[in-house]
């Protein structure tokens, strides 16, 4: 029997010592006249993760403070609040706080734990409030593997980030400042690219494809610009081998869309060109032996029927075929959109993704961070 009330004791005072390392003071309670005050400053800086976490501890504190008063309303309304800012950090928690919210994961739920005890009645309200600080330690986990993919991304494969790490107004605020970071390396790499791409053009024996940093491109480029030159001299043998590789994969597809508006800038600096005159074999056969009839020639036979015919309605202009390109995208994207997309007044094909994989993504994948906009994301 004293071994028993012992062990009892012992597991008493592990449990004291477990909630006294949560030292967070709860300053003004729900039950204080002057609890307004409190929130008045809250909502001054609910903006920013650090001061929400802050705020998220505090009313645990309070709920802790109001557990021991027997005050369940009060109670409840701290939870309540706890949950509120646990939403926003669940979405906009940053991959630098996620020692500090692991920190705190275990002393909250044995805080939780201990109130639920004292007041049977709340808790599931406990438990919702100990899942969701589960859901905020893993949001900032998958935060800090978004920010290290990224950064490795924006180096080594920027086509690939251009798909999974670009963001919109929906992205974490943590998220959209990276971004922005990393974009600036990329101004200075289109700027040289341009400079290639111009030296490609005006002279294809001299092109330094090996300095491109977008590996696809640099490959695709290395074997084109060759028979290119050898194209423009005159061997017919060339130009149907480097016709055989335009076809196999477009090489604007190669690069992300920062680059790809550089791409189209070179090429209609370069349109009147000696060196951009090789008319395919399509052209030569409908007697298109300028680039603007010849490229009216090759959209016709290779674009879409929807988008050949609003080329005819003059809905389409080849003036700019990177801007043709996207017009013929948008219209196809009408076409053949899901309804769901249509409804929710959707016109871009990676925003439609990222809804249709909302709505049919299982639970988990979503709290999980991923968006369907990744290649691996269904897998």
């Amino acid at each position: 029997m004293k071994i028993i009330r012992l062990f009892t004791l012992l597991i008493i005072c592990s449990s004291l010592v477990i909630a006294e390392n949560f030292d967070v003071d709860p300053g003004l309670t729900p039950d204080s006249p002057f609890y307004f005050l409190d929130e008045m400053v809250e909502n001054l800086f609910d903006g920013d993760p650090e001061n929400v976490l802050e705020y998220r501890m505090e009313k645990i504190a309070e709920a802790k403070a109001m557990a021991q008063e027997g005050k369940k309303e009060h109670l409840e309304y701290a939870l309540k609040k706890a949950g509120d800012y646990g939403d926003f950090l669940e979405d906009e928690i940053t991959p630098e706080m996620e020692k500090e919210v692991e920190g705190f994961s275990d002393k909250v739920e044995n805080v939780l734990n201990e109130i639920s005890e004292d007041m049977p009645e709340i808790k599931a309200e406990a438990l919702e409030t100990i899942e969701q600080d589960k859901k905020i330690v893993l949001a900032a986990k998958v935060s800090s593997k978004i920010q290290e993919l990224c950064e490795q991304l924006a180096s080594l494969d920027p086509l690939e980030y251009g798909r999974v790490c670009k963001t919109d107004d929906d992205s974490p605020d943590w998220q959209r400042q990276l971004d922005s970071k990393l974009t600036k390396g990329q101004e200075k790499e289109a700027r040289e690219f341009f400079g290639i791409m111009s030296n490609c053009f005006k002279n294809p024996a001299e092109c330094k494809c090996d300095e491109v940093t977008i590996p696809a491109f640099a490959k695709k480029c290395t074997a084109m610009a060759p028979l290119t030159a050898k194209c423009m001299e005159g061997d017919e043998d060339a130009c149907e081998k480097m016709e055989g590789l335009e076809q196999e994969e477009d090489m604007f597809d190669l690069l992300p869309d920062y680059l790809k508006d550089v791409l189209g800038e070179v090429q209609d600096k370069y349109e009147g060109s000696k060196y951009d005159l090789h008319i395919p074999k399509e052209c030569r056969e409908a007697g298109a032996l300028n680039r603007k009839d010849c490229e009216i020639v090759m959209f016709k036979i290779h674009a879409p029927e929807e988008c050949v015919e609003a080329l005819g309605r003059g809905e389409i202009d080849l003036k700019n075929r990177r801007k043709a390109d996207k017009v013929c995208e948008k219209i196809m994207f009408k076409t053949h959109a899901p309804e769901e997309c249509v409804k929710e007044g959707i016109s871009d094909d990676k925003e439609c993704q990222r809804l249709m994989f909302k709505l049919d993504a299982p639970e988990e994948c979503l709290e999980a961070g991923l968006t369907g906009e990744g290649r691996d994301d269904w897998n």
